[in-house]
């Protein structure tokens, strides 16, 4: 595909001009005004108020703003120097495989190139279908990606981290917000109290701070829901409420602001300290891959084992790939109490091994109040040489 102008001496009447239009645009050359440079291109298309995104919001598939904020700031930075004095009609399957190389070279993952080039296919292809010409990528394929599947922690494993003397009950909160409710983490970082209903047993996600960011925005792929909210974990949830340094906010605050959220490196450190407390070294975690987004895989796995069906942990996880959850994700639908009963009776048999008979949460709970209460703000694990304090210097 080439750009033109129509200036051809044996060209007299608008009939002949319409004609030979018609016949380079069927040859794939178009006008310079319809040829842009592909950053000033890219830049145009991912916009909130795009002809695409107008184009998926009428079909019932709106773009999340922050996923259109994400492709544009990656055409703003890493593609904009591989992206320049190219126009559309220059790109080739070649062309996307120079960038593929260049990108390689940074030593960034296989998956993250994907992202970034489907940045560039997407609008170049939809820019092709609806000008009704030949795909410039055609024949092109995705790399494949890394194959380490996210680990997940086993109920033995769980029923330890339920059971654990971790005395930092924001550290606790935040993983079992992930386990036992499938939270994510930016989720887990923008909840706030008002979100919480202790009466009813519920937790309404519906804020979102993505990764390196303190900007609250709606959950990924605007996938607000109500969730239950497991016993075990609602006292806890009001061990960390009554603490002196709680803030009236975020649920899990951040100790040196208050007024902002938790930082992501807090909660991977004390979910990788938890894991070592109970026999996971930082060894095998690396080598079962086990990171924070693990407890979410693992709350679904015993979700499904607990007897829930598969729509209804779609449902609570707030997965993009479950249309139909979009529609019908609402109490009418999913019995929440029901939903609710199966997770506390799992995880009951967890903290409760055959022939134990631990303290109760509740319980538990208690003994953490009395100790924040008597404590100073830099709380302390009853075995210090074995984890780190959890200070303001922690987040």
């Amino acid at each position: 595909m080439r750009s033109t102008t129509l200036q051809d001496p044996k060209i007299h009447t608008k009939t002949q001009a319409i004609r030979e239009a018609d016949k380079l645009l069927k040859e794939g050359i178009v006008a310079r005004a319809k040829d842009p440079f592909l950053s000033v291109f890219l830049k145009d298309f991912w916009r909130v108020d795009s002809d695409y995104a107008k184009a998926k919001a009428r079909r019932k598939h709106p773009l999340s703003e922050q996923y259109i904020k994400q492709s544009a700031d990656l055409v703003e930075r890493p593609l904009k120097d591989l992206c320049v004095d190219r126009r559309l009609s220059s790109l080739n399957l070649a062309f996307l495989e120079s960038v593929i190389t260049e990108l390689e070279k940074t030593g960034i993952s296989t998956r993250t190139i994907n992202i970034r080039i489907q940045v560039i296919t997407v609008p170049v292809r939809w820019n092709a279908r609806q000008n009704k010409l030949p795909d410039p990528f055609f024949g092109y394929e995705k790399l494949p990606e890394d194959e380490n599947p996210r680990g997940i922690i086993t109920k033995k494993e769980l029923g330890k981290l339920l059971t654990t003397e971790q005395l930092e009950p924001r550290a606790r909160a935040a993983v079992n917000l992930g386990t036992l409710c499938g939270m994510r983490m930016g989720e887990i970082r923008g909840l706030q109290w008002e979100d919480i209903d202790f009466e009813n047993g519920t937790i309404n996600v519906r804020h979102n701070i993505p990764s390196k960011t303190k900007s609250i925005v709606q959950p990924k792929w605007n996938s607000q829901r109500i969730i239950p909210l497991p016993t075990v974990l609602a006292d806890t949830l009001k061990v960390v409420q009554g603490m002196p340094q709680a803030a009236p906010g975020f649920v899990i605050y951040n100790i040196r602001s208050k007024e902002h959220p938790v930082t992501e490196k807090y909660l991977r450190k004390s979910f990788r300290s938890m894991l070592v407390d109970i026999g996971i070294t930082e060894e095998k975690q690396a080598e079962k891959n086990i990171v924070f987004h693990s407890s979410r895989h693992t709350f679904v796995s015993i979700s499904r084992e607990s007897g829930m069906s598969k729509f209804t942990v779609q449902s609570l996880v707030g997965h993009k790939n479950a249309e139909t959850t979009e529609k019908y994700s609402h109490p009418e639908v999913i019995d929440f109490k029901q939903a609710k009963r199966s997770m506390n009776r799992i995880v009951n048999k967890l903290i409760q091994p055959s022939g134990n008979d631990p303290k109760p949460m509740s319980e538990k709970a208690s003994d953490y109040s009395k100790k924040a209460s008597s404590s100073s703000p830099r709380l302390r694990s009853r075995r210090s040489h074995a984890r780190p304090t959890y200070s303001a210097v922690n987040g």
